[in-house]
């Protein structure tokens, strides 16, 4: 089911305002991250209907989904940092790998990328994370989810929503800001083994990012 861009997920007037307010984000990244991937997506394309009370794990998820919504939204409204969404994304996203079930923090992104407003707020943050934390966990979990982001079109082909394909030319207008960055983590990036300079895993995946983003400017012709 297309979820129409005009209309709000919820009415403001929506029973579960309680929940909202008493819910944390730390919670609400929890369940929506360990969500599996088909269920979140039922999830999402059922946000418009209401909630089935004798389902208590889409019950949950749903509610959960709204409330991230409502974070973000009024993050971009008080131009606030909406780090505590994208940093579980991120960190999510670094250890995937190992999960058995992964995709959540793409599923999540393109879904909210739908949203204009939400968008701008996301992907300014997103960036501003690695040019800003200096933090080598996140900006190597930050560089995955960049090149993963980039690379859409092979992992999001099967996905019904497709915010990520709409903005994508926003999206990497706004990662050539990070590039310098990036290129700093490539250059300083090494360590000493048996007398040998190797790269380090975070040079590595910055090199990574940087080469996809290049591609996927070249395939758009460096226009906007």
């Amino acid at each position: 089911m297309e979820i129409d861009q005009n209309k709000t997920i919820w009415n403001s007037n929506d029973t579960d305002s309680d929940s909202i307010v008493s819910a944390t984000v730390g919670r609400v990244m929890t369940t929506v991250l360990t969500a599996r991937p088909t269920k979140l997506i039922d999830s999402i394309s059922r946000l418009q209907s209401s909630p089935n009370p004798n389902n208590q794990l889409t019950l949950s998820l749903e509610i959960s989904l709204r409330i991230l919504h409502k974070f973000v939204r009024d993050g971009a409204e008080t131009e606030q940092p909406v780090d505590e969404i994208l940093i579980p994304i991120i960190e999510h996203s670094l250890r995937s790998k190992d999960l058995k079930y992964k995709n959540q923090e793409m599923i999540l992104l393109n879904w909210l990328f739908q949203d204009e407003v939400l968008f701008e707020v996301l992907i300014k943050n997103f960036c501003d994370i690695l040019l800003m934390k200096e933090d080598h966990h996140v900006a190597l979990g930050w560089c995955i989810l960049a090149r993963r982001l980039i690379d859409y079109d092979v992992t999001m082909s099967q996905l019904s929503v497709t915010g990520l394909k709409e903005r994508y030319s926003g999206f990497l207008q706004q990662l050539c800001i990070c590039s310098d960055h990036l290129l700093s983590l490539i250059k300083r990036g090494s360590t000493l083994q048996g007398g040998f300079e190797l790269p380090t895993r975070l040079s590595v995946a910055a090199a990574d990012c940087i080469i996809a983003l290049s591609v996927a400017l070249t395939k758009k012709g460096g226009r906007f």
